[in-house]
């Protein structure tokens, strides 16, 4: 086997791994409590509220999904994101180039919602986030690994 050959495989055993990893935050921090959420990008993490409540988790940004097109943006083509939040993506990107995988290379690449949860599982595994999140806002998804509570 090859990692080309490999790859849908590595793609379910890190959406396996990440769907463990959310749980077991979720449950251990209550984060299913917390009625709303806020991005803050500038300070690089994720903030879960119940009014004055408020519990932060860091996060990396992965990529984004275009819902009307049909289609994965990986975040280190978002000029928006800060290149401190695609490390992972961007290590994605390089495993992409050594092992000659084409949806790691492609800014933008076909993918419906559950290819966009594999990627950022692939991209949140090789840097080792345990958790990841979605964020939806107005036609487009933007796909986050988050880590431990600070």
């Amino acid at each position: 086997m090859t990692p080309t050959t490999e790859f849908p495989q590595l793609l379910e055993r890190a959406l396996a791994e990440a769907q463990a990893g959310t749980r077991d935050l979720v449950e251990r921090f209550s984060l299913a409590t917390f009625p709303a959420y806020e991005l803050d990008l500038p300070n690089a993490r994720l903030g879960f509220a119940d009014g004055d409540k408020r519990l932060y988790v860091p996060i990396q940004v992965l990529g984004i999904h275009h819902a009307d097109a049909n289609e994965w943006q990986w975040a280190w083509d978002d000029a928006a994101v800060p290149d401190r939040l695609t490390r992972s993506a961007r290590e994605a990107l390089a495993w992409g180039r050594l092992n000659g995988i084409a949806p790691l290379l492609n800014p933008r690449v076909p993918a419906n919602p559950d290819d966009c949860w594999r990627f950022a599982a692939f991209a949140a595994r090789l840097t080792g986030w345990p958790a990841l999140y979605s964020v939806p806002t107005l036609g487009r998804t933007t796909y986050l690994a988050f880590g431990i509570p600070a």
